[in-house]
């Protein structure tokens, strides 16, 4: 049923035609005949979308925002529609609790694993209080195959252990393990898209001001040099 949920969306885009194949590279969706240059395929909302810099708005990504959070000092706004967004979205759960240190070791991370703790982090603030992963997620993990031994990945342990101080909270709580931040980082980094602002400034034309994931966009076999651009 979600198959076809975001497949539906594919065809009342540009009445592309399509075939959902096993490639060498994974599963995926693959149009059947050339496309057109500057064809507009489809467009969607992401899944999760994290801004790694402090002067850009969390939830609109427009520069330098000025409305700040009515109980903390840690994140600002472009405005009180945003505000409020990100208090339903995620904000009530991280309120007063401070993540520079997780954003500055972000940006430490090269390649386009520098935002998947962020990424990861949001997705267990979206999933706190319900304790259950976005439905989109959910689906995109499906066919996931998990490691055998998280301790091959003990690379990743420095972002998890900066959001268990963050949160300590969740340190022995096994909905946030380190098993589910593994799989969580591995999905995102394979399948993220870094974002852009309209005022391109320099400082961040090389990975973005952030990155996010998206349903279906994640689910199309795309080039690490593509031939075709997007805007967020």
């Amino acid at each position: 049923k979600q198959e076809a949920n975001w497949l539906s969306r594919l065809d009342s885009a540009e009445n592309i035609r399509y075939t959902i194949a096993q490639t060498p590279e994974g599963r995926g969706v693959l149009a059947r005949e050339d496309l057109a240059a500057s064809s507009l395929i489809f467009s969607e909302v992401p899944i999760l979308d994290v801004a790694v810099y402090d002067d850009v708005c969390p939830i609109c990504y427009d520069d330098y925002p000025s409305v700040s959070c009515k109980k903390c000092p840690y994140e600002k706004y472009c405005s009180e529609e945003c505000r409020i967004e990100a208090w339903d979205k995620y904000h009530d759960v991280v309120c007063g609790r401070n993540i520079t240190s997780l954003k500055k070791y972000c940006l430490s991370v090269p390649g386009n694993a520098r935002d998947s703790a962020l990424l990861v982090f949001r997705a267990m603030l979206i999933s706190a209080k319900s304790r259950t992963l976005p439905e989109a997620l959910q689906f995109l993990t499906a066919d996931f195959c998990p490691p055998d031994n998280v301790n091959n990945f003990s690379g990743y342990q420095s972002g998890y252990d900066l959001i268990m101080e963050i949160m300590p909270e969740w340190k022995y709580d096994e909905f946030f393990s380190f098993d589910i931040y593994v799989r969580l980082t591995l999905i995102t980094m394979a399948n993220c898209f870094s974002l852009g602002t309209e005022s391109g400034r320099r400082e961040y034309e090389e990975l973005g001001i952030g990155s996010a994931l998206y349903e279906v966009a994640s689910l199309l076999n795309h080039s690490c040099e593509p031939n075709a651009s997007y805007d967020v």
